[in-house]
């Protein structure tokens, strides 16, 4: 089975910039079986997960998930408190 997760992620221009930047060193070492691609236009940043189900486990693509979402969170957060 194979699964893919887009996640559309809104804000400024700024806070977009900060997460990518943010998201770039977990893309280094991904598991055999999983692909993560980011893509950015102005305020708008797309992230997607393409796993292969039969070699990557569904509570690791939770995980990343997960991972990614917090990541997401403590940025927005940060930029919050510095405006």
């Amino acid at each position: 089975m194979k699964i893919k997760v887009k996640l559309a992620l809104y804000d400024n221009e700024k806070v977009i910039k900060a997460l990518i930047a943010s998201l770039l060193p977990d893309n280094v070492r991904i598991p055999n079986g999983m692909r993560i691609s980011m893509d950015t236009k102005g305020s708008r940043a797309t992230v997607v997960v393409d796993v292969d189900g039969k070699k990557v486990k569904i509570d690791t693509l939770i995980s990343t998930l997960d991972e990614i979402l917090e990541i997401s969170d403590m940025i927005e957060s940060s930029f919050k408190m510095v405006m």
